[in-house]
């Protein structure tokens, strides 16, 4: 079972992931002409997409045979990268020979119980690794994946937003799983389902008392084979910072009601973050007018890239796209972005099909073509940017994903809303810590325990996660 989670459990990010790095790493300029003019033409058709129909009446190509193109050229890419991909398998036995003491991997799976043929019923699953050599793999079962999906998320969230003391999450999400794991340890955490849309850490060990953050040191990954894999380190010796923040939402002569508020906050944020990271990294800061989808779609690997931003997350219900654009039309990718300059009145008009082809709105499906193969962290200092299409085997695919897809190593997100005025305090502590621990996973656990000295609620320390490697 171990194996076969491994093998499936963020397939379409992995292979993703793989494929671009055995590429860009392979030295066959062939292959890599090729990958350029796929990304070229992906571009070329969300270009497309922006088009009026008036427009396109001009347009001197055929667009169900530019999107055959596209696909078959993509295949062509996949198949020629497959020469470079290394095929060693990852089992169970491997992720075990790498954790050391007091270290554990966990698996969690989501599934639905099987008679004569699948129900309804969702069951979840954890299972567990240890570096201890006489065990093999642990097992616990949390039978209630109905509830645990509906009123106990309910009840989790609501009591993360409206300041109530949370007595059940831990019970019913991780203390099954407690038994199996030794108080202060490592957990390489792998997420999946409803475990994508919480932080297991600001959970309630006991009424008034500590939280799971205070007896584990959790590392959320999307699939726990990470820990075979080396990082590349082989990045540039300059470091570089970009930071993106306070967009103006609206053109100054909107005259309809605004329902995306302004963040003042993220102002200061950049402020805070840039006299914290001015010595040691060559900072660029687009702000304000200058937060544009056309420039940050222009970013070229920096070192950190911090987005202080509104996140969104949106299903898309209409059928209004142009119909032989399928490659974009009801794409998962395009159910979350980030809220650039004029983004606000995209969002305020509630037509999906706007959210690619108006610049406002950073999409997840743009950040994959965004330049990223040597970038160390992106930070979404935004609310909820944890969100996306749950898919079984696959977590949460949203923008985190996206940008790890896109080449960064690491990203962190929020789960839940977060407060503007703690955020400022909470990010220009974590970038002191990154400087002084050289680690960026310490470097948020540390934050995360230093604001939480001043403001106990979860609320205000217990948002961000970090996933990657």
């Amino acid at each position: 079972m171990y194996d076969l989670t491994l093998a499936t459990k963020a397939l379409l990010l992995n292979n993703s992931i793989k494929v671009r790095e055995s590429i860009l790493a392979s030295g066959d300029e062939q292959l890599i002409a090729m990958f350029q003019k796929l990304v070229f033409m992906k571009e070329e058709l969300l270009a497309i997409n922006r088009m009026s129909q008036e427009e396109l009446s001009h347009l001197d190509v055929s667009l169900d045979k530019f999107q055959k193109d596209i696909l078959q050229l993509e295949k062509k890419v996949n198949e020629k990268a497959g020469n470079y991909t290394s095929t060693e398998k990852v089992t169970w036995q491997s992720v075990k020979s790498v954790l050391k003491k007091d270290e554990y991997a966990v698996e969690i799976i989501r599934f639905h119980t099987y008679h004569k043929s699948f129900t309804d019923s969702v069951v979840y699953a954890a299972l567990i690794l240890d570096n201890e050599k006489k065990k093999s793999v642990d097992y616990v079962l949390f039978p209630n994946g109905i509830s645990m999906e509906n009123e106990y998320f309910k009840y989790y969230r609501n009591t993360r937003t409206l300041f109530v003391e949370d007595t059940l999450s831990y019970k019913r999400y991780w203390e099954p799983l407690a038994s199996k794991i030794a108080t202060n340890s490592t957990v390489y955490f792998s997420a999946d389902g409803i475990y994508s849309l919480m932080n297991p850490e600001t959970f309630r060990v006991e009424e008034g008392g500590a939280y799971v953050i205070d007896h584990y040191s959790i590392h959320t990954v999307t699939n726990t084979k990470e820990i075979v894999k080396k990082i590349n380190e082989n990045h540039s010796l300059t470091k570089t910072a970009t930071i993106v923040s306070n967009p103006t939402f609206y053109p100054e002569d909107y005259l309809e009601r605004r329902y995306v508020r302004t963040l003042p906050g993220t102002a200061s944020e950049a402020i805070e973050i840039a006299k914290v990271v001015d010595q040691s990294y060559k900072l660029d800061v687009l702000q304000d007018e200058s937060a544009m989808e056309s420039l940050i779609k222009q970013i070229d690997n920096p070192s950190i890239l911090h987005f202080a931003t509104h996140g969104y997350f949106k299903p898309i219900t209409s059928s209004k796209s142009i119909s032989s654009l399928s490659i974009i039309q009801d794409n998962s990718l395009l159910k979350s972005g980030l809220v650039l300059n004029n983004g606000g009145a995209i969002l305020d008009h509630n037509n999906p099909d706007n959210y690619n082809t108006e610049d406002g709105l950073l999409t997840a499906y743009e950040v994959l073509n965004m330049k990223l193969d040597n970038t160390d962290l992106v930070v979404l200092s935004a609310c909820e940017t944890g969100l996306g299409t749950g898919e079984i085997g696959e977590g949460v695919y949203g923008l985190q994903k996206a940008f790890l897809v896109a080449g960064a190593d690491r990203v962190i997100m929020s789960v839940f809303k977060v407060s503007d005025q703690i955020t400022v305090e909470f990010m220009k502590t974590y970038y002191e810590q990154m400087l002084l621990l050289k680690d960026e996973r310490k470097a948020l656990i540390e934050t995360k325990k230093m604001v939480r000295l001043a403001h106990p609620d979860p609320f205000y320390w217990g948002s961000f996660v970090m996933i990657g490697q």
